[in-house]
């Protein structure tokens, strides 16, 4: 499963929600990505760039797989999110090992 991000480092300031992104690109499209794209970030390592993501239905961030490994050697964002059986062999597991 891939990341998406609820929200973006912004080059040296702070996190700030998707939805500062989405409000102002709702305002002012070509100000919004003049502003953003190629200044935002994994908010968590601050390390990988952020893709907008912007389809009809759907809108958000992600980091594009050639980006990946720009990410923090120990950042979440990092790893691809485990999916329900995944996890579930996860814990079956570590409780084998108990």
């Amino acid at each position: 499963m891939k990341n998406t991000y609820g929200e973006f480092y912004f080059e040296n300031e702070k996190n700030y929600p998707a939805s500062v992104y989405w409000d102002f690109y709702d305002k002012n499209p070509q100000d919004a990505i003049r502003k953003y794209i190629g200044h935002i970030f994994c908010p968590l390592c601050n390390l990988a760039p952020l893709t907008v993501a912007n389809g009809n239905k759907l809108r958000y961030f992600k980091v594009i797989e050639s980006d990946r490994d720009k990410h923090d050697l120990f950042c979440s964002y990092r790893h691809d999110k485990a999916n329900k059986k995944e996890t579930e062999k996860f814990y079956e597991d570590w409780i084998a090992l108990i």
